[in-house]
């Protein structure tokens, strides 16, 4: 693959560095000229700070770092994810449309074909899974599902009994299917939660039937590790495949998703992922300068590297959107929080920012006080969905004119950045539709950095030290430390 080259070491960004944030002057001009709009999506940034000059700097930037070849080779299959050596494939795998294996499953449990052990239908699912192996599922359920709920959705993620139990107590187990998402069916959170719920659902049925029967009747999973479901005692109709080549964060369109597909159905999933395969044409064919994501990752770029903004907020004006902050902090904090180059350099510069955000108007009541006049600019993203609701979107509009503008009058000066993106539905195209368009503006903001976004090596490093505190071999340094801390802590 070409690669581009560390960010302080390329022309532009010697050119920008002496450009400056610039002034709204002509808000209509700038409302209109500073709008990329796709129908089912659009993205305004009129108050984002930028002018043609910065944009024009900014295009030569994403020119220098090679980010139409680079995009290019990942839709085309080829390695990209250097450190894992493995291509990155979630837009191959929406981009084919609904497994049909998971298309069959999901439909007869909604109809209730397949049933408990006892001849019950199922109600509830339980996602069994930590990090990216919930985050987005959790997102599009609480953003999709209806009053009319077929399928209650729950998530497990942590270790702490405290948690299972008050899964318990919302279930019935003969009710119930449990499904465990890991991709190496190896996460330790994941295999002592699951293993934990195994002990319990067991405990319901052991007089009337196997424990054979009961996982393979009451558990699902979610992997690339079918070895390893199959000796969990899942049957192999029941494992739902999970490619290498996705990372946990961008595997809510895999195998991963069965709970959203069980809570939402097939055909909405479908529409969930052609919502983001609408997002990955438009990502590989526009101009850039007409690109939303790209357009997207290099403002967001602007403000982190040529304003030094370390922070951004994300403020849902849409209670359907409520968990959007979670996901997107980590979608962007994992991919791009890294301070290593592709070539294994230090980065001399900044790289992700903290990612934060709380659904408004009640955030307004939280933190926006700090957005307003607090001594670090932080840029925001406000996102709605065009319902009709006239006093969300005029509580955005005033929020986002004020943080700009500030009042003179009052020493409140104002130039805060935002962008403005709205979505036409609340549906499950217009979702995916979004998370695509957030998933690619962070892949543009790892190229222009030249790290690489696909893996996580830090993540990696404290799973690993996790599992060797009960060892007995030499330790390193950092395990030692580890394990003293693991001690101090217990007593």
């Amino acid at each position: 693959m070409k690669c581009g080259m560390k960010l302080t070491n390329t022309k532009s960004y010697k050119e920008l560095i002496k450009l400056k944030g610039h002034k709204i002057e002509d808000i209509e001009t700038r409302l209109r000229d500073f709008e990329i709009n796709l129908g089912a999506i659009r993205y305004n940034y009129g108050f984002s700070g930028v002018d043609e000059e910065i944009i024009k700097e900014l295009l030569k930037l994403a020119e220098e770092q090679k980010l139409e070849e680079q995009r290019d080779s990942m839709f085309r299959g080829e390695i990209i994810n250097e450190s894992e050596r493995r291509s990155v494939q979630h837009c191959a795998v929406r981009g084919k449309g609904i497994a049909p294996e998971i298309e069959e499953f999901v439909e007869h449990v909604r109809i209730g074909r397949i049933k408990g052990i006892s001849g019950k239908r199922i109600k509830y699912a339980v996602n069994i899974g930590i990090g990216g192996s919930g985050a987005g599922v959790r997102l599009g359920v609480k953003a999709l599902e209806s009053e009319e709920k077929v399928i209650e959705t729950l998530f497990l993620e942590g270790v702490d009994n405290s948690e299972i139990d008050e899964i318990f107590e919302r279930i019935q187990v003969e009710e119930t299917l449990f499904v465990i998402v890991s991709k190496t069916f190896a996460t330790q959170e994941t295999l002592m939660s699951a293993l934990e719920v195994r002990k319990r659902v067991l405990a319901v049925f052991k007089d009337r039937y196997t424990e054979k029967e009961i996982i393979e009747k009451h558990f699902a999973a979610a992997t690339s590790n079918e070895e390893k479901a199959i000796e969990f005692g899942i049957d192999e109709k029941r494992i739902f495949h999970i490619e290498d080549s996705i990372g946990g964060r961008f595997s809510v369109w895999s195998g991963a998703g069965i709970c959203l597909a069980l809570s939402i159905g097939a055909e909405r999933f479908k529409d969930f992922l052609k919502g983001a395969a609408f997002i990955d044409k438009h990502f590989q064919e526009a101009p850039l300068e007409k690109n939303m994501p790209v357009m997207l990752g290099l403002i967001a770029v602007w403000h982190r590297n040529f304003e030094g903004y370390k922070a951004r907020a994300v403020v849902p004006y849409a209670y359907e959107l409520r968990e959007l902050p979670g996901y997107l902090q980590q979608l962007e904090m994992e991919s791009n929080g890294k301070n290593v180059t592709r070539s294994k350099e230090p980065a001399d510069y900044e790289t992700a920012p903290v990612v934060f955000g709380y659904r408004g108007t009640a955030a307004q009541h939280s933190f926006f006080q700090f957005l307003h006049q607090g001594t670090d600019i932080v840029p925001v993203d406000f996102i709605a969905i065009n319902t009709g609701h006239s006093v969300l979107m005029e509580n955005l509009a005033a929020q986002a004119a004020a943080l700009a503008f500030g009042n003179k009058a009052e020493n409140y000066e104002g130039g805060r950045p935002s962008n403005i993106i709205t979505l036409a539905k609340p549906d499950a195209y217009h979702l995916g539709c979004l998370l695509a368009l957030y998933e690619h503006m962070v892949f543009v903001e790892g190229i222009l950095w030249d790290i690489n976004s696909f893996d996580q090596p830090g993540v990696e490093l404290g799973k690993k030290l996790a599992k060797s505190i009960s060892g007995t071999d030499k330790k390193s340094v950092v395990e030692n430390a580890a394990e003293l801390l693991f001690r101090k802590l217990q007593s």
